[in-house]
């Protein structure tokens, strides 16, 4: 796909997509040295009050966290020239830390709202450049200039403005479980056993087991691992076969049989019915987008999906 001779939609949804990612990278890069430099700022405070704390250990011989609450006298009296000395100093020492942590907390709290929408967004962005089979974001979209975002893609799940989509995304969920069921089905007990039937052939073990029957024995390596065609032939293709049948119980509980054919055309239908709720989906997102909601893409939405709605719409 030439994605040169794209759409408007196209370099719109793109170039907002870019951007947002690479503003939001930018800011989390920003709030992770805002929060490196606050913490430096925290462990400067804490030095400042383990300090104090060292000198009233030094008083009274007790850790001054728990003398707070005695009631000896020696203790107490050390507690109260301590207040009158350094108390002010420790009080604000402690002040300052608090703050300082307070921010961080906020810090954290803004940079994992970011995450949550930029991860996926990043993500999206990884799937298109792979689809158009380009290195660097800045290709998809040849000769525009990058600017910072002033919007981003952080309308996300359970917001209401987005309760259709949601409700498309959910339908989309069921269908991909069923699909992963199916792609991973077991075969059938018959199929099963004619392709490990016709797998099993071939050992040379045979030949060399009859060798130590015989006057002429030849050397056997007993210490060689055995291969499944090799216990084929020692325990019987039948009963191994019925045997390997046996240990795949667990997994036809997850993933029950189903037969070829049958498999084959309810993934055709799924593949369909999936594509048509994402494009469902993509028009959706549009819809918000031009009322100025931008919602966070689902992070395994399908680039071909996304570009066929984007230039099909002609916008």
């Amino acid at each position: 796909m030439n994605f040169r001779n794209s759409s408007a939609r196209f370099a719109q949804q793109i170039l907002f997509l870019l951007q947002a990612h690479r503003t939001g990278r930018a800011r989390c890069a920003e709030t992770i040295r805002a929060i490196t430099d606050l913490r430096g700022q925290a462990y400067v405070a804490g030095g400042k009050i383990d300090k104090l704390k060292d000198t009233f250990r030094r008083w009274s011989g007790k850790d001054y966290d728990g003398a707070r609450n005695a009631t000896d006298e020696r203790t107490v009296k050390a507690l109260q020239t301590f207040e009158q000395e350094y108390g002010t100093a420790f009080r604000e020492a402690e002040g300052e830390r608090a703050r300082i942590l307070a921010a961080v907390d906020v810090l954290s709290a803004d940079m994992g709202q970011v995450e949550a929408w930029l991860t996926p967004t990043g993500l999206l962005v990884n799937s298109f450049l792979n689809f158009f089979n380009v290195e660097q974001p800045d290709a998809l979209v040849p000769g525009r200039i990058f600017v910072s975002a002033n919007a981003f893609p952080n309308v996300q799940v359970g917001d209401p403005r987005r309760k259709k989509l949601d409700g498309i995304q959910d339908q989309i969920t069921i269908l991909l479980t069923q699909w992963d069921v199916l792609q991973n089905a077991s075969v059938p007990a018959d199929l099963f056993k004619q392709r490990m039937a016709a797998m099993l052939n071939g050992s040379g073990l045979s030949f060399a087991a009859k060798s130590i029957f015989n006057h002429r024995s030849y050397a056997f390596d007993t210490s060689s691992p055995l291969t499944l065609k090799d216990l084929a032939v020692i325990m019987g293709a039948d009963a191994l076969v019925d045997r390997l049948f046996e240990v795949s119980k667990d997994h036809q509980k997850i993933y029950p049989p189903v037969d070829v054919q049958t498999r084959k055309d309810n993934l055709k239908d799924l593949d369909e019915r999936i594509r048509a709720l994402a494009q469902a989906e993509e028009r959706e997102v549009l819809t918000l987008f031009d009322a100025g909601v931008f919602v966070t893409r689902r992070e395994t939405a399908d680039p071909a999906v996304l570009v066929d709605v984007w230039n099909s719409e002609g916008a």
